[in-house]
């Protein structure tokens, strides 16, 4: 046995130690190579049901035995028995879970002869059984196996056993193989780029091409890898690698042959294959357009990629990793390849800047299941008839043998006649996920009901025709999407010889490259896209008969099947058109009349703005609409995609039943300012997005509120292509429940939707993406709520504690009688304290002014992070001394102004409650002021003289920290010391303030803002921030109830006593403040219990301390 240490001191395992592995003696080898202590302790069979196990038969286990063990973590090896049953593993470890959840081990499975072996290992402190594992097959081990396999050593003899369970744990975590795999993926895109020949330089967008190009050459290759396990290129599961040495050796170009291989064998049916391509040997006819040329290479034909790029993805990336046809369920984590995986790399490829155009983050595969289970749920409650009981129970434990005959017979024609949307599609999670769901639920109906077993693949193929849709705006991603469905039919398909291996299904009529939001088909009016659905019934024809013929059809077939499907979208797209056309004239006929109408002296009469707005905007339609028309004639071309068009069948029916998805998260800044126009003018979100209320309580305009988010739009657009009574499941940003700019979309789905779920992650520090991002999961069904009608509420917080409960939908607005008002989303004892609240007072923005503190623009220059005093003035160096900016000199950033001009700054990192440090600057010109030292500095730095702040800052003020975990006031009565000498400071604008003008009722406020009742309710209305913290925004605090005793102008003593107290002891008078939570809770009228509920609701949002 032969190990060598790595750097980091770990026994790095080689292939020759894994190939030695045949029997339980080796194995127990390894671990004491790797530091176990060996045991060699024989487990009698008979003894196994004490172990959880049941009888040794039915575990189908022919021998057990403890191989070693470090302190309490043990290693136990289970040789299993011939036949392979799939979910043995799973099964065994479930069993072993029920018996000891707390167990710490490590259990090897091996296949007869040890040819396979799989370490698997359960996590820790879960209430449910999660593994991880790894798949070894040990004559031929990968680079990642042997990595991982080295990881496991005992750090020290003293190392602790937990601490070894969970560096196992970390050990065979699929992230650290998702992370090298992306690494070594990317790394080989880029050599496949380096190395591209015979792409013109001038070419349009040459770089984004090129990229596209090996992008699509490196998933066929992956799809191959894939494939290749199951035996299906020449019997060969290590095909590639010895084709490309037999080219090499050759001395033939690995190009040419992968080009023989992807359109003239994969793509060409064995009876036609030309002589060369049947030299490579046996392959099954694939179809389905993976392995058709493309646009770009039907443009360019002679695209080469060097051999170097090819021996480097053998070597870095094709050769180094373990592939698994197999998508693990969300309970399992195989450290394996798997199709699952391409949706994460294709998430960590694009760069940040893109990500952030198209708001793309890949979806974890336990929260697509959870969204998918759900949906269904409810569909078959309201669609087939079944209780909730009965429908979660199918959809979550896949068992139906609990209901009659009736019952199962409705629920599968729910299932098969289901029609579910993405509209954002990605690499396909959604859908991958949907599939799973419903084949094992239709299997579990189909097994209820005595019908015949179905071969799973032919059951997901008829379930991708009939029931799967989904788009996209990004072509690679619909290609990758593709791709994982046809590798879900794959994995299915037992099939030995490769001629009786089906053609791969068509998929691009059921995923489809286009822009759910805007598209020239686009049918904006809500009424006249009922009409025109209406007639859609009765001119849909032969449109299903046609798509049927095209998702089965190949070779010469599928281009006449392909031809007479475009033939009948052409014609409903021209229906659509002309469809269009006449809402357009029935709607500018009285415009148009009206602007040519005269008044009683004979003059032109002039349209209102509202309806010459109007009237533009319908002869721009009209003109669009006939040039439409007339590419669709001349032509005969489809303009672009549209969902009357390439999804008829399903708006025939009034719409998809599921709208299921996470659509992408822009903000309004990352929105390409040349469609904002369009969208706007498309989506009433927004157009009305600003819930106006709030943005006056924060003392700002309506236009603060139309910073829409994309999503929003997304949910939107769900919600119109949803069929009444349908389902819509959205993956947003949590923002949705408390931003000004979804006030629109708020009030539409509380006043018209019944929303059925609710999960807010946005306070947990357990991140559900790999960047930051504070997500929430909604969904709702296209029907008014009745007035008892409970949204099912999940809040997580801290490190991934929740809380469960339901909540009336009535309740859920922060203000009961405004629908666009944020969402507070908290169990009835709290939101019974918070209403309690309200009612005490009206908003503090009622009667004082909550603003955002002094934005300087530039704070390189203006923000000064020391400075020596001298007789001339102040010496400053601001903080492009210390951060120079690129293209600048340090020097650039020291000056000499007056010494007036450097005021205190006030940030949100310098305060804390009944505390205020100001150890930085900020310059500052007033009117009137004398400042030519000053003007010389900003003149240098190209900002004229200085423009006079419109505020002073000279007075008393209460501020507060714009990001903290809860509110955190300060009451500044006095000049503050800055690096300049003592000044009224001058808040940034990462604190907000409010300006009073007389000390009692700043000390008051200040002690409100601090006071527990006021942290529990803004912490329940406030936006999320990174790691659990919370934006306390002027509409979030202008928000806050004052007691009606405050608003009269009669502040108590005792308050503002309580805060005096607490400044001059910075806090640290605990009497002082567990009285001052006493003091605000009598003046809101809150009970002890009520108190109680808001401290513990609290200590939860801001993750002080776990769910109870």
């Amino acid at each position: 046995m032969t190990t060598q240490l790595t750097e980091s001191g770990t026994a790095a395992v080689d292939a020759g130690t894994v190939r030695a592995i045949d029997d339980a003696d080796r194995l127990t080898k390894l671990f004491e190579q790797l530091g176990y202590e060996p045991q060699a302790v024989e487990i009698p069979l008979e003894t196994l049901p004490a172990w959880g196990l049941g009888e040794p038969a039915t575990a189908g286990i022919d021998r057990m035995r403890l191989v070693a063990r470090h302190g309490s973590l043990v290693v136990l090896l289970l040789e299993l028995a011939p036949p392979a049953v799939p979910g043995r593993v799973t099964a065994v470890m479930a069993a072993r879970f029920r018996r000891a959840p707390a167990a710490r081990e490590l259990v090897v499975f091996a296949s007869p002869g040890f040819l396979e072996l799989t370490f698997c290992v359960r996590v820790l402190g879960q209430d449910s059984l999660r593994t991880r594992r790894l798949v070894v097959r040990r004559r031929h081990p990968h680079a990642s196996d042997l990595e991982a396999l080295s990881e496991l050593r005992v750090l020290s003899p003293d190392e602790p056993a937990t601490e070894l369970a969970f560096r196992i744990e970390e050990s065979l975590d699929r992230e650290r193989v998702t992370d090298a795999f992306f690494v070594a993926f990317r790394r080989t895109l880029d050599t496949f780029c380096a190395h591209l020949r015979h792409l013109p330089d001038r070419l349009p967008e040459r770089e984004g091409i090129a990229r596209r190009f090996c992008l699509l050459v490196l998933n066929r290759l992956l799809f191959m890898y894939f494939i290749q396990k199951k035996g299906w290129l020449n019997r060969d599961r290590a095909f590639l690698p010895a084709l490309f040495a037999r080219t090499r050796a050759a001395g033939r170009p690995f190009n040419d042959t992968l080009k023989v291989l992807f359109f003239e064998v994969l793509n060409t049916p064995e009876e036609a294959r030309t002589p060369a391509a049947a030299a490579l040997g046996r392959f099954p006819y694939l179809n389905g357009g993976l392995f058709e040329p493309d646009s770009v290479e039907r443009a360019h034909p002679q695209l080469t990629i060097l051999d170097p790029a090819f021996e480097a993805a053998f070597s870095q990336l094709l050769e180094k990793f373990r592939f698994t046809v197999r998508e693990d369920p969300e309970t399992e984590q195989d450290t394996g390849v798997d199709p699952e995986m391409l949706g994460r790399v294709f998430e960590n490829l694009m760069d940040a800047e893109e990500r952030g155009e198209t708001g793309s983050f890949y979806t974890p595969r336990e929260a697509v299941a959870a969204m998918a289970r759900e949906a269904l749920s409810q569909h078959l409650t309201h669609r087939a008839g079944l209780s909730a009981r009965d429908a979660d129970r199918l959809t979550d434990e896949r068992d139906a043998g609990h209901l009659d005959p009736a019952t199962a017979t409705a629920a599968l024609d729910g299932l098969e006649t289901i029609r579910v949307l993405d509209p954002a599609v990605g690499s396909g999670a959604f859908l991958l996920g949907m599939l799973g769901e419903l084949t094992g639920a239709q299997q579990a109906l189909r097994k209820r009901l005595g019908l015949p077993a179905e071969p799973a693949w032919r059951l997901k193929r008829r379930i991708i025709h009939r029931n799967l849709y989904g788009v996209d705006l990004n072509g690679s991603a619909v290609k990758l999407c593709c791709l994982r469905l046809w590798l879900a039919l794959a994995v299915d398909l037992v099939e030995d010889d490769v001629r009786r291996v089906p053609p791969l299904p068509n998929l691009d009529h059921k995923v489809k490259q286009g822009d759910s939001l805007l598209a020239p088909l686009d049918l904006v009016d809500p009424s006249s896209a009922a009409a025109f659905h209406g007639r859609l019934r009765e001119r849909l024809g032969e449109l299903p008969a046609l798509k049927d013929r095209y998702e089965r059809s190949s070779g010469p077939a599928k281009r006449q099947a392909a031809a007479a499907l475009e033939a009948r979208e052409r014609e409903l797209a021209l229906e659509l058109v002309d469809f269009r056309l006449r809402v357009a004239e029935e709607q500018l006929e009285g415009l148009e009349a009206q602007s040519k109408s005269l008044d009683l002296f004979g003059r032109p009469q002039r349209l209102d703005a509202a309806a010459g707005r109007a009237l533009d905007a319908g002869r721009a339609a009209r003109r669009q609409l006939l040039r439409l028309r007339r590419r669709l004639v001349e032509g005969g071309e489809l303009p672009s995609f549209g969902f009357e068009v390439h999804f008829a069948e399903a708006l025939a029916e009034g719409g998809f039943d599921i709208v299921i998805g996470n659509p992408p998260w822009v903000r309004l800044k990352d929105i390409p300012q040349a469609v904002r126009p369009a969208l706007r003018a498309r989506y009433s979100a927004f157009r009305e997005a600003c819930w106006r209320a709030g943005a006056e309580l924060g003392g700002a305009g309506a236009g603060l509120g139309g910073q829409i988010d994309l999503s929003i739009l997304f949910l939107e657009r769900s919600m119109e292509l949803c069929r009444s009574g349908g389902i819509v499941s959205l993956m947003l940003p949590s923002k949705l429940f408390s931003a000004l700019y979804a006030g629109g979309i708020r009030r539409r789905l509380v006043d018209g939707w019944s929303l059925t779920s609710l999960a807010d992650y946005s306070a947990s520090r357990r991140r559900l993406f790999r960047a930051d991002t504070f997500p929430a999961i909604v969904t709702a069904r296209k029907h008014p709520a009745g007035p008892d009608h409970q949204v099912a509420c999940r809040i997580e917080a801290g490190a991934g504690e929740s809380r469960r409960f339901r909540l009336p939908q009535r309740r859920l607005p922060a203000l009961e009688a405004d629908g666009a008002a944020p969402w507070v989303a908290a169990p009835a004892a709290v939101r019974d304290a918070l209403a309690r609240m309200r009612a005490a007072g009206a908003p503090l923005g009622t009667s004082l002014r909550p603003s955002m503190g002094h934005k300087t623009g530039a704070n390189s220059v203006f923000v000064v992070e020391s400075c020596e005093l001298a007789v001339a003035g102040a010496r400053i160096f601001s903080r492009g001394f210390s951060r120079t900016p690129t293209g600048q000199t340090p020097s650039a950033y020291i000056a000499v102004v007056e010494r007036h001009a450097v005021r205190p700054l006030l940030r949100g990192d310098g305060i804390r409650p009944w505390r205020a440090r100001c150890p930085e600057g900020v310059l500052w010109r007033t009117a009137g002021s004398n400042g030519r030292r000053l003007g010389r500095y900003l003149k240098r730095h190209g900002m004229g003289a200085g423009r006079p702040d419109g505020r002073d800052f000279a007075g008393p003020m209460v501020v507060w920290k714009d990001i903290a975990r809860s509110s955190t006031a300060v009451f500044v009565d006095a000049p503050l010391l800055g690096p300049a000498g003592p000044g009224w400071p001058v808040p940034l604008n990462t604190t907000s303030y409010v300006a009073v003008s007389d000390s009692t009722v700043g000390h008051a406020l200040a002690a409100l803002l601090n006071s527990a009742p006021a942290r529990a309710y803004l912490a329940s209305l406030a936006p999320r921030a990174k790691d659990g913290y919370c934006r306390f925004l002027c509409w979030t605090v202008g928000m806050l109830p004052l007691p009606a005793l405050a608003r009269r102008g009669r502040w108590t003593g005792e308050l503002a006593e309580l805060s005096r107290r607490l400044h001059e002891t910075e806090g640290q008078d605990r009497k002082a403040a567990t009285k001052l939570d006493r003091v605000a809770a009598r003046f809101y009228g809150l009970s002890s219990s009520q108190l109680a509920a808001l401290e513990d609701w609290l200590a939860f949002a801001t993750g002080a301390r776990g769910a109870r």
